[in-house]
Formats: structure tokens, C-alpha cells, sequence
């Protein structure tokens, strides 16, 4: 029980140092001109934020399945 509560705050810490990452890439792609975001550099940056929204994606299922079990164990 300990030890599932203590992975689901890693994986809340993980959501919660990820996400403004994502953002703030979000935020910096979307600033950019569109002829930047069709360039390399911009389709670059967009797969690494399509990357990173799958891995939240992911650790959300995790924090929803890590949760579900500590309270079935409670």
C-alpha cells in the first residue's frame, strides 16, 4: 500500500514537472510563423510535442490505475 502511494506521487510529480514543458514548447511553437512551423525545425518541435503529450498521456493512465488500486488495497 505504502509503495503504491508513493509511486503515484512520483507519477504526479512527473505530470507536474512535464506539463508546463509541453506548454511552454506549445506556447513557443505556436508564437512562431506558419512558414517556421512547416520548416524542419518546427515540424521537429512539434513531433517533440506530440511525443511529450503521449507520455502525459500515459502517466495519466498510470496516476488514474495506480490510484484506483491504493484504494482498492485500503
Amino acid at each position: 500500500m505504502k509503495l503504491l502511494k508513493k509511486f503515484l506521487g512520483d507519477v504526479e510529480q512527473m505530470i507536474d514537472t512535464l506539463t508546463p514543458v509541453r506548454d511552454g514548447w506549445q506556447d513557443a511553437y505556436d508564437a512562431k510563423s506558419e512558414k517556421w512551423q512547416e520548416s524542419d525545425k518546427g515540424e521537429k518541435l512539434q513531433e517533440r510535442i506530440n511525443s511529450l503529450s503521449s507520455a502525459l498521456d500515459n502517466l495519466e493512465s498510470a496516476k488514474d490505475d495506480l490510484g484506483e488500486a491504493a484504494q482498492e488495497d485500503e
